[in-house]
Parts: structure tokens; sequence; C-alpha cells
């Protein structure tokens, strides 16, 4: 096969979604029986996470470090919600195992474009400029964000 035909090939293989974003401010406790710890390992390093299993309603996840937190989840329309926060203080515990996400291949952010490279997608993200904030914020929660983005989320 030659490099074109194997372009071709690779090309429409790939679909591409087009994701609103909305800032949504909605402060909650981190406390419920219903959350799983997820462990992210992206090219080497470790990133946690958790989710909140919301019973009737789409999960959410909090992509977390030692000061910031940062929530996404997803309405019933299908938009992407997000909300940036302080940690809670407290440690958190868990009994549920932990669910193991494992990418090695590199995903590529177009900030021109708005667009998230993943493997078999592109996801190109409008309103709330997510990556922005958080590349202001906090730009160690972009790995995992871009990981939840690719692999969960859309």
């Amino acid at each position: 096969m030659s490099s074109s035909t194997q372009s071709q090939s690779q090309t429409t293989q790939t679909q591409t979604y087009n994701v609103k974003v909305y800032y949504v401010i909605h402060n909650d406790d981190f406390y419920s029986r219903h959350l799983q710890p997820i462990i992210v390992r992206y090219i080497g390093r470790i990133y946690n996470i958790f989710m909140k299993n919301r019973i009737g309603k789409s999960d959410m996840y909090y992509i977390i470090n030692d000061k910031t937190y940062v929530k996404l989840w997803r309405d019933y329309k299908g938009h992407l919600l997000t909300f940036i926060s302080d940690k809670s203080s407290s440690p958190m515990f868990f009994v549920r195992d932990a669910d193991i996400i494992q990418v090695d291949e590199n995903i590529i952010y177009e900030h021109d474009m708005r667009r998230l490279r993943c493997t078999n997608k592109d996801v190109i993200l409008k309103g709330f400029d997510i990556i922005k904030a958080l590349d202001e914020v906090e730009p160690e929660l972009l790995p995992p964000t871009f990981v939840l983005l690719c692999y969960r989320l859309l």
C-alpha cells in the first residue's frame, strides 16, 4: 500500500466531533458512595482522577492535584460542562477498585483550531476555552484533561 493510500485510509477512519463547552459554577462536595478512583498513565507520568457515578445522569470526572481540581461532565444535550476550583483539603478514601487508563501515544492540541487530535478522532472545542483557562491556572492538569476528553467524555 502506498503512503498516500495509507494516509487516505487513516483519514477516512478519523471522526470529527464538534463539542460546545460551558463553564458552570458548580460547587459540590467530594462525599459519595459512588466514587471510583481512576489512575491515568500518560507517556510515563501518573495522574489521579476520580469519577462520581451519578445514577440517571452522566458521570462527573475530577482531575486533582495538590492545589486545584477541574471537574468535567456532559449534560443531557451532550455539551461539555466544566468547573475549576481549589482542591478539598481533606484526604479522600476509596473502596472501589481503580480504573486504569494507559495512553502511550501523544495527544496533540492545536491551539489555533482548538482541535484535540486523539486516536481515530478529532475533537473541536467551541465556546468556553477550557484548555486556555487550564493553561493559565494549572497547566499540570492539561495532560489528564486531554486523556479524559479523548478516552472517556467524547
